[in-house]
């Protein structure tokens, strides 16, 4: 039987028979993302250089735990801006794994991001006050 092959943002992969419109997906094969999205606020923007330096360095520190080195298959993917608004900002951070780990990787990675933000004071935040204001 002829079919064509699809791969997901997420790493699945679906095989379409041609001529047919059932549909499969494969979650178990290959590679997968471990994506966390973080949703900050928006007075973090000033500062937006050091807010993905802090997450980057999560993402690194994770990829190389003892749990997870052998199943990262890369490095971190950079971190990626991808909503932003007055009052908040949306990051991406991504860690290509094995699927099989991929949700114990995701929830370690957004721990690691959110305790490291908040280390630095950059999450929860304030977000009725731009990043850089002190009160006089």
């Amino acid at each position: 039987m002829r079919l064509t092959r699809l791969r997901s943002a997420d790493g699945g992969i679906y095989f379409v028979p041609n001529g047919d419109v059932r549909l499969v997906t494969n979650t178990s094969r290959g590679w997968a993302h471990a994506v966390v999205d973080l949703t900050l606020s928006g007075a973090v923007a000033a500062d937006l250089d050091h807010v993905r330096e802090v997450v980057s360095a999560a993402a690194h520190r994770v990829a190389q735990l003892p749990a997870f080195a052998d199943h990262c298959t890369e490095s971190p993917h950079p971190v990626q801006l991808l909503e932003a608004d007055a009052t908040t900002l949306t990051l991406r951070v991504m860690l290509n794994t094995v699927p099989s780990q991929r949700d114990s990787l995701t929830r370690a990675l957004r721990e690691a991001a959110l305790a490291d933000l908040s280390a630095a004071a950059l999450w929860p935040g304030d977000p009725a006050r731009p990043a850089g204001l002190t009160d006089h």
